[in-house]
């Protein structure tokens, strides 16, 4: 019995370790970064009352992942152009071709801006692990609706041409509150042209399949043992 315990025992750590190892791999259009920006996301930004939102649709493909880090960059309007610094926050849901659906699966806390004006400050963001499904659309996006109180406070975020085939920039105007991002259409308004400059890094989950055989490959070896002093 004791043997039996120090297989399976072994048996999970192997399984933790195959976790640990499994690829990491990343969503990239950050490095290609030329200094482009889109203009501006925020509380009553630019000529838009009320929130703005900006986002970027991406996809998973090969398995499952655990959505690890996500990088961007922002430059404040403050204080020239907006009397106070944007607070604002990342959140990343499933995509429904139009918005944002289904639960919330990550949520930063408040990111306040703290620069001059058309300073670009970088954002590093862990995401905890977070599920992501292969195959599944989802739209990491930047927003500062739960903090609206009518005083222009926007900002502009980093953006390249079309360098990710499998997403895009979408974005939402005029929101009197996070619910309106999840209950109206956004739009892409430079089509499939530009990409926010983001990073997202992932980890891959392995198959439930190949976990399965390791636990049961490890477990069925006490078993083996026994037959083998038998014969």
């Amino acid at each position: 019995m004791a043997f039996r315990r120090v297989c399976i025992a072994l048996g999970f750590f192997c399984l933790v370790l195959f976790i640990i190892q499994s690829p990491a791999a990343s969503i990239d259009m950050l490095s290609s970064f030329g200094g482009s920006s889109v203009d501006s996301f925020g509380d009553v930004a630019g000529n838009n009352p009320g929130g703005t939102t900006f986002g970027q649709t991406f996809v998973i493909h090969g398995s499952d992942a655990a959505a690890q880090n996500l990088t961007f960059m922002v430059r404040p309007y403050y204080p020239t152009t907006a009397p106070q610094q944007i607070t604002f926050q990342a959140f990343i849901m499933a995509w429904s071709g139009s918005r944002p659906t289904g639960s919330v699966l990550f949520a930063s806390s408040p990111l306040t801006t703290t620069g001059s004006t058309f300073a670009w400050e970088t954002f590093s963001l862990p995401l905890g692990g977070a599920l992501l499904q292969r195959d599944q659309n989802y739209v990491a996006f930047f927003t500062a609706d739960n903090f609206l109180d009518g005083i222009r406070s926007d900002a502009g975020m980093a953006i390249n041409g079309n360098v990710y085939s499998e997403g895009t920039f979408v974005s939402h105007y005029g929101e009197s509150g996070f619910n309106s991002l999840l209950t109206s259409d956004w739009s892409a308004p430079f089509g499939s042209s530009y990409d926010l400059a983001i990073k997202l890094d992932y980890q891959a989950v392995p198959e439930p399949s190949s976990a399965l055989i390791l636990l049961f490959g490890l477990g069925a070896l006490p078993v083996w043992r026994r037959l083998k002093k038998q014969r």
